[in-house]
């Protein structure tokens, strides 16, 4: 996984290793020997008086305690080959500065498609250009970027989510925040979001290198 990431705090303000508590995944074996982890975010038929067989998800989880680093003032000594994600300060499109998530859905998914995503390729492209040529010693051309899926999350969305229609296809209907530590792909679930997206230029790529950029 490769994470390529904006930081918008301070350099001058450094608060030291921080103690943190997070809620990582718990394999439990009468379960998930049976059954994939999962978690059901659209709409499922009536559970009735039969929870168990209609459960919304069949995820388990522990807490555990860890030391959390402060990076600000060295950003620039991680990298995507070295360390699997970086911070890369954008000067996002001004028409975008303080748009809000109302305004944003208002005006639909295809002016964020046409404007926000478009240069967020174009930025990402030339960023992983630049880090790939100082890796190999030279700018290695990158064909093109592809942005497959953006979402909304808000914390507001909590409240009655498991109750609503969710629209998986709109990148502007709102889950709610991630609590947990995860890796949003995998290897092979790389290659079926190639197979996905690209449709039939799917098999050409996936003979040639890709990344998935996060």
């Amino acid at each position: 996984m490769e994470g390529l990431r904006t930081s918008q705090y301070s350099k001058t303000t450094h608060s030291g290793p921080q103690q943190a508590s997070f809620s990582y995944f718990h394999f439990n074996p009468e379960v998930h020997t049976r059954e994939k982890p999962y978690e059901i975010l659209i709409n499922k038929m009536s559970v009735g008086s039969s929870a168990t067989n209609y459960r919304r998800t069949n995820e388990e989880f522990e807490e555990r305690g860890l030391s959390v680093e402060d990076v600000r003032g060295r950003e620039h000594e991680f990298t995507l080959d070295g360390n699997g994600f970086c911070w890369r300060k954008w000067d996002a499109p001004k028409e975008w500065m303080n748009v809000q998530a109302t305004e944003l859905r208002e005006r639909g998914n295809e002016w964020v498609k046409e404007g926000y995503i478009k240069e967020a390729e174009e930025f990402i492209k030339r960023e992983v250009e630049n880090m790939d040529g100082k890796t190999n010693g030279g700018v290695k051309k990158i064909d093109f970027v592809k942005v497959f899926d953006y979402r909304l999350r808000s914390s507001g969305v909590i409240d009655g989510f498991n109750e609503r229609r969710l629209d998986l296809n709109d990148g502007l209907d709102m889950l709610k925040p991630i609590t947990q530590p995860h890796v949003d792909q995998s290897f092979d679930g790389a290659r079926l979001k190639v197979k996905e997206y690209m449709g039939e230029r799917s098999e050409q790529l996936q003979k040639r290198r890709f990344r998935i950029v996060k």
